[in-house]
């Protein structure tokens, strides 16, 4: 209540501190070193096999899954 107060009787100094807060925040922000972001690649990897005739778990007992035990190491 007293925020809603304070505003409503000095909406200028209310504004000021706002913008204070603001300006701090994004001055704090800027500051922050670059290892607390760093970029991560997540590893993916898309194994389409096709093999005509044969049936859909058979392509993925013999083909895919080779495949996919031979990229994942």
């Amino acid at each position: 209540m007293f925020l809603a107060t304070a505003s409503t009787k000095r909406p200028i100094a209310m504004s000021c501190l706002l913008i204070a807060l603001i300006g701090l925040g994004l001055n704090s922000f800027r500051k922050i070193p670059i290892e607390n972001m760093p970029a991560v690649d997540i590893p993916y990897v898309a194994v389409i096999t096709t093999w005509v005739g044969a049936s859909p778990e058979d392509i993925e007992k013999d083909v895919t899954k080779t495949i996919e035990d031979a990229v994942s190491g």
